[in-house]
C-alpha cells in the first residue's frame, strides 16, 4: 500500500497522473477529465473557490465532482480501519456515514461515495479486488452467523435446528396475550420470512389454506391427538408440512422432527425457551426505545 499523500495539493498531483481509475464494484472505468476550482452556478456556496477533480462515467450525461479533503478522508478510511468507528467493514455507506466537520457540508458526499473509495483505493496502489484484513474478518463472522441460523434441514438435526430458530421468531412476532394462537398466520410468516420468494405472493392464498388443512387434521384426527396441545408441536407440524409442500424436505422426514420436538418438550428440555425469548425480546425493546429517546432529544439540542 502506498502511503497517503501529506497535502491536497500532493494529491490533486496524483490524481492528475491517473486518467482513468475503476468503479467500486468494477464494472466500469471512470476518467478523471480535469482538475479546477469549483465554482458552479447556485450550487454549494461553501464550496466555491476550492480545487475540485471532474470525473465521468462511459455512459454519464453529466461529470461526477469530487473533492480532494474527501479523497484524503477516503483513502485514511482504507487504510487504517480504527477510522470506521463502529462499522469497520470497508462498505461505501460506512465511508459517508462518517464524513463530519466541514467536509460534511461539501456537496454529493452520499451520491458519490463508491467513486470516493474507488478512486482513494487506486491512489493507494491497491488492486480493485482489495479487500482488507478487518472486512475478511467481519464477513466471515456474518457467514458464520448465517450459517448457524440457516441449518441444513435435509439432515435430521438440521431439520430440528431449523424449526426451533422458526420458532422463535414466531415467540417474538406472536402477542402475550392471544389465545389460541394463529398458527397458520404464525407458520406461513415464517416460512416466508425464512424460505420465501416474491412469487409466493400470488400463492399466499393457496398456501395459507394448505397450513390450514394440517391444523384441521391435528385437532381432529385422533393420531395427532398427543402433540395438539403442545405448541412447538403444533408449530412443527406446520411449518415442517410447509417446508415439505415447497420442496425443501421429504415428507418422510416431517414425523421424525415433530415427534423428536414433541418429546423434548414433554421432558421439560425447552420449558425455559420461551421465557428467555420473551426476556431478551423485552430487553431488545427497551434498548430501542432509550435510542429513540436519545435521538430525539439531540434533535431537539440542534
Amino acid at each position: 500500500m502506498k502511503a497517503i499523500p501529506a497535502s491536497i495539493d500532493a494529491v490533486l498531483a496524483d490524481i492528475r497522473a491517473l486518467g482513468s481509475f475503476s468503479s467500486w464494484s468494477g464494472s466500469s472505468v471512470l476518467t478523471i477529465e480535469q482538475v479546477k476550482t469549483y465554482c458552479v452556478p447556485g450550487n454549494a456556496k461553501g464550496a466555491k473557490g476550492r480545487q475540485a477533480i471532474w470525473v465521468r462515467g462511459p455512459a454519464a450525461k453529466r461529470p461526477r465532482i469530487l473533492f480532494p479533503e474527501l479523497v484524503l478522508r477516503a483513502m485514511r478510511h482504507i487504510a487504517e480501519p480504527t477510522r470506521r468507528g463502529s462499522r469497520q467493514e470497508l462498505v461505501p455507506s460506512s465511508f459517508a456515514e462518517l464524513v463530519t466537520g466541514a467536509d460534511a457540508k461539501l456537496p454529493g458526499i452520499w451520491t458519490n461515495h463508491e467513486i470516493y473509495l474507488a478512486l482513494a483505493r487506486r491512489l493507494l496502489g491497491l488492486p480493485d479486488d482489495h479487500v482488507d484484513e478487518t472486512t475478511e474478518r467481519i464477513q466471515a463472522e456474518r457467514q458464520a452467523t448465517w450459517d448457524a441460523r440457516h441449518p441444513d434441514i435435509r439432515t435430521a438435526e438440521g431439520l430440528m435446528q431449523e424449526i426451533l430458530l422458526a420458532y422463535v421468531e414466531v415467540l417474538y412476532r406472536q402477542e402475550p396475550d392471544k389465545k389460541p394462537a394463529d398458527w397458520v398466520d404464525l407458520a406461513y410468516r415464517a416460512l416466508f420470512s425464512r424460505h420465501g420468494t416474491w412469487a409466493w405472493t400470488a400463492e399466499e392464498a393457496r398456501r395459507r389454506h394448505d397450513l390450514a388443512e394440517v391444523l384441521d387434521e391435528i385437532r381432529t384426527e385422533p393420531g395427532h391427538a398427543d402433540i395438539r396441545d403442545i405448541d412447538l408441536a403444533v408449530f412443527a407440524m406446520l411449518y415442517a408440512h410447509g417446508l415439505c409442500m415447497c420442496g425443501k424436505i421429504r415428507e418422510s422426514a416431517v414425523t421424525a422432527a415433530v415427534n423428536t420436538l414433541a418429546d423434548m418438550a414433554d421432558d421439560g428440555v425447552l420449558k425455559d425457551l420461551k421465557r428467555r425469548v420473551e426476556q431478551e425480546h423485552a430487553a431488545e425493546l427497551a434498548s430501542f426505545a432509550k435510542l429513540f429517546q436519545g435521538a430525539r432529544m439531540r434533535r431537539r439540542t440542534r
